[in-house]
């Protein structure tokens, strides 16, 4: 799937030539040779036997090391690490992050920089004030959405491609009462139907579908009962926070209208990087998102 802002790098142990363990080390940032300004983080994503992990940090020429983490349970989430510890702890300059199980499984991250200091512009010292801020420019499209003209936010780039679309398709909000607004610090994007015409969401569970978009054939004149199918918005303020934050932000909310039974998706953690749906429906529907710095 398509990301924009993320750089992956898969790291396997191989037994018999079957997959045993993977681990997916990730930065937040754009940089795609891992420059970590300190403090910073990482995050990483694990499947396997394996239940819990401790984190360290080390310096790739004195072998030096600082654990940053430890006991964190392995549930195939995926989990944000900050750097801040290593702050005074080990020297700058080429490291490298390990995660070792409580199975006695090692995996490294590729070496990066780890820089002393943040640029006088990151006043805010977090993992979602350091990556780039999605704008309204980056995000709206008047694609057609399931086989029908509409306007919308492609999130692809921005959800490692599980959570594609919410916009307004004309089953549900009409296109021309989307909107999208932003400022330095803030997003907001949503629909501005004063009723039940619910803003639509298209989610891909597990990135099934890779980076597809939602077309006629996802849509069978019904709610949503697999991936790419017809949803409502997310209606959680827990998935607005992961949402926003997915989005480079650091906080969000969400107007909620408790109509209309589509069911819709949430996210799985609040990095906002992964989302399922369970399909069931349910009344409810996101009208609008905020996010702020």
């Amino acid at each position: 799937a398509r990301v924009a802002m993320l750089r992956y790098f898969v790291f396997a142990v191989l037994f018999a030539g079957v997959l045993a363990q993977t681990v997916v080390f990730e930065s937040p940032y754009s940089s795609t040779e891992w420059h970590m300004y300190i403090p910073g983080c990482v995050r990483f994503h694990y499947e396997g036997a394996d239940s819990t992990a401790d984190v360290y940090v080390v310096h790739a020429s004195s072998g030096d090391s600082v654990k940053v983490a430890e006991d964190i349970p392995l549930t195939g989430s995926g989990y944000h690490v900050s750097l801040d510890v290593a702050c005074s702890r080990i020297s700058p300059g080429d490291v490298f992050v390990r995660l070792l199980t409580d199975g006695g499984s090692s995996h490294d991250s590729p070496t990066f920089s780890l820089i002393a200091s943040a640029p006088a512009a990151w006043s805010i010292q977090t993992c979602a004030a350091n990556a780039p801020k999605a704008r309204c420019a980056d995000l709206v499209t008047n694609a057609d959405a399931w086989g029908m003209t509409a306007t919308g936010v492609d999130l692809r780039a921005w959800t490692a491609s599980t959570l594609h679309y919410i916009g307004c398709p004309g089953d549900g909000c009409n296109p021309g009462t989307f909107y999208c607004t932003d400022s330095d610090t803030t997003l907001e994007f949503g629909t501005s139907n004063s009723d039940n015409h619910a803003l639509r969401a298209a989610v891909d569970v597990d990135n099934l579908r890779g980076d597809d978009w939602p077309t006629a054939s996802d849509f069978n004149d019904e709610c949503c009962t697999t991936s790419l199918g017809l949803c409502n918005s997310p209606d959680k303020e827990t998935d607005a926070i992961a949402l926003c934050n997915a989005l480079g932000y650091s906080s969000g909310t969400v107007v909620v209208v408790d109509d209309n039974y589509c069911p819709e998706p949430h996210a799985l953690d609040d990095s906002g990087l992964s989302w399922s749906s369970d399909f069931v429906d349910s009344n409810g529907f996101g009208k609008s998102y905020s996010c702020v710095i």
